[in-house]
Protein backbone atom coordinates (compact mmCIF):
# COMPACT_ATOMS: atom_id res chain seq x y z
CA UNK A 1 0.00 0.00 0.00
CA UNK A 2 1.46 3.60 -0.98
CA UNK A 3 1.10 6.69 1.29
CA UNK A 4 -1.86 8.00 -0.88
CA UNK A 5 -3.71 4.94 -0.64
CA UNK A 6 -3.47 4.57 2.77
CA UNK A 7 -4.27 8.03 3.51
CA UNK A 8 -7.65 8.18 1.10
CA UNK A 9 -8.76 4.67 2.89
CA UNK A 10 -8.72 6.79 6.27
CA UNK A 11 -10.33 9.82 4.84
CA UNK A 12 -13.14 7.79 3.70
CA UNK A 13 -13.08 5.98 6.61
CA UNK A 14 -13.04 8.96 8.84
CA UNK A 15 -16.24 10.60 6.44
CA UNK A 16 -18.31 10.33 9.47
CA UNK A 17 -16.04 12.42 12.04
CA UNK A 18 -16.38 16.35 11.46
CA UNK A 19 -14.06 18.02 8.65
CA UNK A 20 -11.88 19.68 11.15
CA UNK A 21 -11.13 16.30 13.57
CA UNK A 22 -10.69 14.10 10.25
CA UNK A 23 -8.32 16.93 8.87
CA UNK A 24 -6.13 16.55 12.30
CA UNK A 25 -6.33 12.76 12.09
CA UNK A 26 -4.89 13.07 8.74
CA UNK A 27 -2.28 15.73 9.71
CA UNK A 28 -1.40 13.40 12.05
CA UNK A 29 -0.73 10.55 9.90
CA UNK A 30 1.03 12.85 7.18
CA UNK A 31 3.46 13.53 10.14
CA UNK A 32 4.16 9.99 10.51
CA UNK A 33 5.00 9.26 6.84
CA UNK A 34 7.33 12.13 6.80
CA UNK A 35 9.07 10.84 9.99
CA UNK A 36 9.21 7.46 8.18
CA UNK A 37 10.93 8.79 5.58
CA UNK A 38 13.85 10.66 7.24
CA UNK A 39 14.46 7.36 8.59
CA UNK A 40 15.05 5.66 5.56
CA UNK A 41 11.48 3.45 5.59
CA UNK A 42 9.46 3.00 2.28
CA UNK A 43 6.02 3.77 1.80
CA UNK A 44 5.09 0.43 2.35
CA UNK A 45 7.01 -0.08 5.78
CA UNK A 46 5.30 2.78 7.35
CA UNK A 47 2.04 1.43 5.97
CA UNK A 48 2.60 -2.00 7.62
CA UNK A 49 4.23 -0.13 11.12
CA UNK A 50 0.63 2.22 10.89
CA UNK A 51 -1.57 -0.41 10.55
CA UNK A 52 -5.08 -0.80 8.55
CA UNK A 53 -6.97 2.26 8.15
CA UNK A 54 -10.24 0.80 9.06
CA UNK A 55 -9.47 -0.20 12.23
CA UNK A 56 -7.64 2.94 12.57
CA UNK A 57 -10.67 4.74 11.63
CA UNK A 58 -12.83 2.69 14.15
CA UNK A 59 -10.98 3.76 16.93
CA UNK A 60 -11.12 7.25 16.08
CA UNK A 61 -15.18 6.60 15.67
CA UNK A 62 -15.40 4.96 18.70
CA UNK A 63 -13.72 7.92 20.65
CA UNK A 64 -15.78 10.70 18.84
CA UNK A 65 -19.02 8.07 20.24
CA UNK A 66 -17.46 8.31 23.69
CA UNK A 67 -16.51 12.20 23.40
CA UNK A 68 -20.58 12.81 22.57
CA UNK A 69 -21.37 10.32 25.64
CA UNK A 70 -19.21 11.74 27.90
CA UNK A 71 -17.84 8.58 28.22
CA UNK A 72 -13.52 8.46 29.46
CA UNK A 73 -11.50 8.98 26.44
CA UNK A 74 -9.08 6.11 24.83
CA UNK A 75 -5.63 6.66 24.61
CA UNK A 76 -3.93 9.33 21.81
CA UNK A 77 -2.38 7.86 18.76
CA UNK A 78 1.43 6.82 19.12
CA UNK A 79 3.78 10.04 18.28
CA UNK A 80 5.42 9.80 15.24
CA UNK A 81 8.89 8.06 15.59
CA UNK A 82 12.05 10.16 16.89
CA UNK A 83 14.74 10.11 14.13
CA UNK A 84 17.88 7.96 15.10
CA UNK A 85 20.03 11.53 15.30
CA UNK A 86 17.39 12.23 17.98
CA UNK A 87 16.18 15.67 16.52
CA UNK A 88 12.38 16.38 15.94
CA UNK A 89 10.92 15.10 12.89
CA UNK A 90 9.77 18.48 11.07
CA UNK A 91 6.08 17.91 10.05
CA UNK A 92 5.03 18.85 6.24
CA UNK A 93 3.27 21.63 5.68
CA UNK A 94 -0.51 21.97 6.10
CA UNK A 95 -3.07 22.49 3.36
CA UNK A 96 -4.55 20.28 0.44
CA UNK A 97 -3.60 17.17 -1.01
CA UNK A 98 -4.18 18.48 -4.60
CA UNK A 99 -7.72 17.52 -4.85
CA UNK A 100 -9.19 20.89 -5.89
CA UNK A 101 -6.38 21.15 -8.40
CA UNK A 102 -7.11 17.76 -10.26
CA UNK A 103 -11.16 18.95 -9.66
CA UNK A 104 -10.42 21.68 -11.92
CA UNK A 105 -7.89 20.32 -14.21
CA UNK A 106 -10.57 17.32 -14.79
CA UNK A 107 -13.37 20.71 -15.38
CA UNK A 108 -10.88 22.07 -18.25
CA UNK A 109 -10.20 19.02 -19.86
CA UNK A 110 -14.32 18.44 -20.05
CA UNK A 111 -14.52 22.27 -21.63
CA UNK A 112 -11.35 22.68 -23.43
CA UNK A 113 -10.24 19.00 -24.96
CA UNK A 114 -13.19 16.79 -24.48
CA UNK A 115 -15.74 18.98 -26.12
CA UNK A 116 -14.26 20.00 -29.14
CA UNK A 117 -11.84 17.07 -29.55
CA UNK A 118 -14.11 13.66 -29.24
CA UNK A 119 -16.46 15.32 -32.17
CA UNK A 120 -13.04 16.26 -33.77
CA UNK A 121 -12.00 12.39 -33.60
CA UNK A 122 -15.47 11.14 -34.56
CA UNK A 123 -15.39 13.62 -37.75
CA UNK A 124 -11.47 12.12 -38.47
CA UNK A 125 -12.78 8.98 -38.61
CA UNK A 126 -15.90 9.69 -40.84
CA UNK A 127 -13.63 11.27 -43.06
CA UNK A 128 -11.35 8.25 -43.29
CA UNK A 129 -14.62 6.27 -44.12
CA UNK A 130 -15.66 9.01 -46.92
CA UNK A 131 -12.52 8.59 -48.27
CA UNK A 132 -12.32 5.10 -48.12
CA UNK A 133 -15.96 5.19 -50.18
CA UNK A 134 -14.04 7.56 -52.37
CA UNK A 135 -11.51 4.66 -52.48
CA UNK A 136 -13.70 2.10 -53.28
CA UNK A 137 -15.76 4.17 -56.00
CA UNK A 138 -12.50 4.86 -57.74
CA UNK A 139 -11.18 1.43 -57.93
CA UNK A 140 -14.60 0.35 -59.13
CA UNK A 141 -15.22 3.20 -61.86
CA UNK A 142 -12.25 4.24 -62.61
CA UNK A 143 -9.82 1.21 -62.46
CA UNK A 144 -6.96 3.42 -61.20
CA UNK A 145 -5.20 1.08 -58.70
CA UNK A 146 -2.79 3.99 -57.78
CA UNK A 147 -5.94 5.87 -57.01
CA UNK A 148 -7.45 3.28 -54.97
CA UNK A 149 -4.45 2.22 -52.88
CA UNK A 150 -3.77 5.68 -51.73
CA UNK A 151 -6.85 6.83 -50.78
CA UNK A 152 -7.57 3.25 -48.78
CA UNK A 153 -4.09 4.02 -47.18
CA UNK A 154 -5.26 7.67 -46.62
CA UNK A 155 -8.54 6.46 -44.87
CA UNK A 156 -7.16 3.92 -42.94
CA UNK A 157 -4.73 6.96 -41.56
CA UNK A 158 -7.66 9.13 -40.78
CA UNK A 159 -9.62 6.39 -39.22
CA UNK A 160 -6.74 5.70 -37.17
CA UNK A 161 -6.39 9.13 -36.07
CA UNK A 162 -9.75 9.65 -35.35
CA UNK A 163 -10.03 6.42 -33.31
CA UNK A 164 -6.52 7.22 -31.44
CA UNK A 165 -7.73 11.74 -30.47
CA UNK A 166 -10.84 9.70 -29.21
CA UNK A 167 -9.32 7.24 -27.12
CA UNK A 168 -6.91 9.54 -25.85
CA UNK A 169 -9.33 11.91 -24.36
CA UNK A 170 -10.64 9.01 -23.04
CA UNK A 171 -7.92 7.81 -21.01
CA UNK A 172 -7.06 11.17 -19.80
CA UNK A 173 -10.22 12.16 -18.32
CA UNK A 174 -10.06 8.47 -16.64
CA UNK A 175 -6.61 9.37 -15.50
CA UNK A 176 -7.85 12.52 -14.25
CA UNK A 177 -10.96 11.20 -12.75
CA UNK A 178 -8.87 8.42 -11.17
CA UNK A 179 -6.36 11.16 -9.57
CA UNK A 180 -9.10 12.81 -8.02
CA UNK A 181 -10.81 10.16 -6.55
Amino acid sequence: MTKNEFLNALHRALLYLPAKDRQEILQDYEEHFAAGFEQGKTEEEICRALGDPEEIAQTYLQQSRADAQGAPQPPAPPEPPVPENGAPAQPQARGSNGRLLYIALFVLELLFIALPGIPAGAALTGAGAAILAAGIGAGLFASSVLLTLFLICLSLAFISAGVLVILLILWSLRACYRRMS
